[in-house]
């Protein structure tokens, strides 16, 4: 579930100004690398190397997502490799400087953007999950840091 939620977070970018500076800390353009995420609304401690070989990078209201993994479809173990690449796109999210929604075409996602570190996150019904003990609903995260 991990990999999918990483998979499924990264490829619902959008969001961002078109007057935003590359060089400015609160521009949301450029490349963005994986920090750590949740599973089951909790820190995910199973991310490991290979999966923080994963980023994004963003420019002028479009960007792309490569995701590395070191497992195959069936699980068995592999060397780390690029696993996929999605093209992303992002606006901000109207009257913020630091705020953003993405649409996955099942629901927002929203972010947000503290200096260097971009926070994707979205509220998830738990009923629609996998996840042992829990009920109502949880919110599930995804953090990069900028390059």
């Amino acid at each position: 579930m991990k990999k999918i939620l990483l998979i499924s977070s990264l490829l619902i970018f959008a969001c961002s100004s078109d007057d935003d500076n590359s060089n400015d800390s609160n521009s949301i353009e450029g490349r963005w690398n994986f920090i750590s995420s949740t599973d089951c609304g909790e820190l995910d401690q199973d991310n490991d190397s290979c999966d923080f070989e994963s980023y994004m990078t963003l420019n002028n209201g479009a960007g792309e997502a490569t995701i590395y993994d070191n497992e195959d479809q069936s699980g068995n173990i592999i060397p780390c490799q690029i696993a996929g690449s999605f093209d992303v796109s992002y606006m901000i999210e109207s009257n913020s400087s630091n705020s953003y929604v993405f649409d996955l075409g099942d629901g927002p996602l929203s972010a947000t953007l503290s200096g260097n570190t971009l926070t994707l996150f979205q509220e998830v019904q738990a009923s629609d999950t996998g996840c042992p003990q829990q009920e109502g609903t949880f919110i599930e995260e995804v953090i990069f840091m900028r390059d």
